[in-house]
């Protein structure tokens, strides 16, 4: 499997996981945000990946993987409570159960878009 091949794979399997894990924060916190957020991101990196879309595509897509990255390393990784709201409406046992599934999947997406933004320098390197 050439590098393009892969990169385009783990891009497809990335932007799939942002728009499914803003689907999950819409369902368990009722977070629109969350769900047009991912939306937008998970479409971006689909649309990059998209062969023939711009001669910048690859670029365009390691500068939104490494943003996504940086995103779900401080989503992840933070020592944060678990906010109000959601406490509000799940109850405290239930909101700590989806911050923990949370953090859970930020920490696969964060590894996700480090590994594409890694495979998109290979294309690129390879591409000259």
């Amino acid at each position: 499997m050439d590098s393009e091949t892969l990169a385009t794979a783990v891009g497809i399997v990335n932007a799939i996981g942002i728009i499914l894990a803003g689907v999950y924060g819409f369902v368990k916190a009722k977070s629109k945000p969350s769900l047009i957020a991912s939306g937008i991101c998970g479409m971006l990196l689909l649309v990059f990946l998209v062969p023939g879309f711009t001669p910048w595509s690859w670029y365009g897509e390691i500068v939104l993987a490494v943003l996504m990255a940086l995103m779900f390393y401080k989503k992840a990784f933070s020592n944060d409570a678990v906010p109000e709201k959601m406490v509000s409406l799940l109850g405290q046992e239930d909101a700590e159960k989806v911050s923990q599934t949370s953090k859970t999947m930020f920490k696969v997406l964060f590894f996700l878009c480090d590994l594409e933004a890694i495979l998109c320098c290979y294309v690129i390197n390879g591409l000259k």
